[in-house]
């Protein structure tokens, strides 16, 4: 009865899943889209620790590179929520899916503690964008051939921030805002598996 009356307020059903061995927090729209926020971030963890990329310096401002990977900020709702208390810390991911320059696009934000720490944006393209997805993520980006056989790492000493560009099966992003709070979040999680 509360499920429904929260559907008509908010237009989210809730669900209560396990994942990774610990309780999780599920606000959907439809379908019920399960995935791990946890494997998630560790995929991104291992990947920077052990990946061969093709390292660059970039200044990238924050704002503007949300705005130009997601230009649909605003303009569609999640169509997944999902909280997980981590420790002292809440993760919590907005799992977007849409389809933009008629391609069909999964996007992820990951927020700890309310500040934004990391987006993961994947088109369904087979690869055939990729070039041009990472010239409408930056625009210095236009001016440079990328190979899809490398990974891509862009990074700015300002802000901290850091781009992953790669292929795998699709063209794919990660920004990291706050790559601390991320591995904080994997270390908690490791060691609650361990317990």
């Amino acid at each position: 009865m509360i499920n429904y009356f929260r559907k008509i307020i908010t237009g989210y059903k809730r669900r209560e899943r396990i994942v990774d061995g610990e309780p999780a927090t599920f606000y959907y729209v439809g379908q019920m889209v399960m995935f791990s926020p946890v494997s998630m971030l560790r995929d991104l963890v291992l990947k920077k620790q052990t990946a061969d990329f093709a390292i660059r310096t970039l200044e990238i401002d924050p704002l503007q590179i949300q705005t130009n990977i997601w230009p649909l900020s605003g303009k569609v709702a999640a169509k997944t929520k999902v909280i997980m208390e981590c420790g002292s810390s809440v993760l919590k991911v907005y799992r977007y899916a849409a389809k933009l320059d008629d391609v069909n696009v999964s996007h992820y934000e990951f927020y700890v503690d309310n500040e934004i720490a990391a987006i993961f944006h994947r088109k369904y393209d087979y690869g055939r964008t990729f070039n041009t997805t990472a010239g409408k993520i930056h625009q210095k980006l236009n001016s440079i051939i990328l190979k899809t056989d490398e990974k891509h790492l862009f990074t700015d000493i300002a802000s901290d921030t850091q781009l992953i560009l790669e292929f795998f099966g699709h063209t794919q992003a990660w920004i990291i805002f706050k790559e601390d709070a991320l591995r904080e979040i994997v270390e908690y999680w490791d060691l609650q598996l361990r317990k």
